[in-house]
């Protein structure tokens, strides 16, 4: 199939410019006429990007299709101009042994819409007791691991996970938290004085990043930070950076768009770990992105059932479903697409090793994105099973109109 997108701005090797580009079996080719295509499409005054490369997700598969599947998953994704994703091995069973990892890559072969990168966790059952077999894993193509929703607290092990990943070529991605600071529910605060909520401080992630990163700089270890959310946090990532250790970090839409004071104390849709903090943090995150030290936006698209969501504060789980309209966040935010290609495919296509650019021989996998539409957020027209978003009814401008993954349509608006 031979597509020609017409008139857009095209952003591709770190610069935008308005040009057609040509789609052909797959691949981004040099061009072709009019007359040659299969489809023209008209996509003038519109941003053409690399597709989106998610670093952090959730598919919830297996064990979990209530909350969401891999298919489910995926189609939000390409929704949200999604190609790539990695998803978290924080299911049942988790897939620590090489017998339920190839059974699950089989599986999305055949279920999935977008590529799915599969993160192995670190230990056994993500238990925090025994290393995970890493070395046989990799001999899979698994080239993450994550304990992700549970950072080791065994701070040899922490050690020595980092350096067995090391050794087998993974990138460990970082839950950064020390639990015995983390027994709450929303950022300490003035919502928790005020109301009286178990709180969760700033210190409970940045105590956590300080000791991840030393321990990765001791072994030469490869860390991505996840989810960032503390001001401090920020503040030793530079620090990391600086003393040269491998270091890169992730920063969430949820993080970026809101602060506490514009929340609801009890609205179970805003409780996340970690936990929207204050107005400080977020611009302590939003200068760390545009200036690169945050490499990446992630989504950390955490899907729920509405009746676990529906619980108390207390009882309802952590976690925001976004990944559909994350672009669209950041658009509203900064209003910048230089910023959305640099965060949301060039950045994160360095940080999992590969190239994903817009040039002749490279893999279509394109995402078209008007940015001065305005659109309400509307909950009956979500793809993902997780209805647990606290964008539903507000107003954002941009949104994704077109995702091809390898030459092919996964999304048309």
């Amino acid at each position: 199939m031979k597509y020609l997108l017409k008139g857009g701005r095209v952003w591709s090797e770190g610069v935008g410019e308005v040009r057609d580009l040509c789609l052909e079996d797959g691949k981004v080719v040099a061009g072709f006429t009019e007359s040659a295509a299969d489809r023209v499409i008209d996509v003038s005054g519109k941003e053409i990007f690399p597709g989106f490369i998610d670093l952090h997700c959730h598919l919830r598969e297996p064990g979990f299709s209530s909350k969401e599947t891999v298919k489910t998953g995926t189609l939000a994704a390409a929704k949200g101009g999604f190609t790539t994703v990695l998803s978290m091995p924080n299911t049942q069973p988790v897939l620590d042994n090489t017998w339920e990892m190839e059974n699950y890559l089989r599986y999305l072969e055949d279920n999935t819409v977008v590529r799915v990168l599969p993160v192995a966790p670190l230990t056994k059952g993500r238990a925090g007791k025994e290393l995970a077999d890493l070395g046989s894993l990799a001999k899979l193509g698994i080239k993450f691991a994550s304990d992700d929703g549970n950072d080791i607290t065994n701070v040899a092990l922490m050690r020595s996970a980092l350096a067995y990943a090391t050794d087998h070529g993974y990138t460990v991605l970082s839950h950064a938290e020390e639990l015995a600071l983390a027994d709450g529910y929303l950022h300490a605060g003035y919502l928790t004085r005020d109301q009286g909520i178990p709180g969760i401080s700033s210190s409970s992630e940045s105590i956590a990043v300080a000791r991840n990163l030393l321990l990765a700089g001791e072994v030469g270890a490869k860390i991505h930070l996840c989810h960032l959310s503390a001001k401090e946090s920020v503040a030793l990532l530079k620090l990391a950076k600086e003393l040269g250790i491998q270091a890169s970090a992730e920063v969430t839409p949820h993080h970026l768009y809101f602060a506490d004071t514009e929340i609801q104390a009890f609205d179970t849709s805003y409780k996340v770990n970690p936990p929207i903090r204050e107005e400080e943090d977020r611009l302590a995150l939003r200068e760390a992105l545009k200036a690169g030290l945050i490499g990446a936006i992630a989504t950390d698209h955490a899907p729920h059932t509405e009746k676990e969501k529906g619980q108390s504060l207390a009882a309802a789980p952590f976690g925001i479903s976004s990944i559909e309209i994350a672009a669209s966040v950041v658009n509203t935010i900064f209003a910048d697409p230089a910023l959305i290609y640099q965060r949301l495919s060039k950045g994160p296509s360095q940080i999992i090793g590969e190239s994903h650019e817009l040039k002749p021989g490279e893999l279509a996998d394109v995402v078209v994105f008007d940015p001065e539409v305005s659109f309400t957020v509307n909950k009956e027209k979500w793809v993902s099973k997780g209805k647990n978003s606290p964008y539903f009814t507000k107003q954002l401008k941009g949104r994704v109109v077109l995702t091809f993954r390898g030459g092919q349509i996964v999304y048309e608006q």
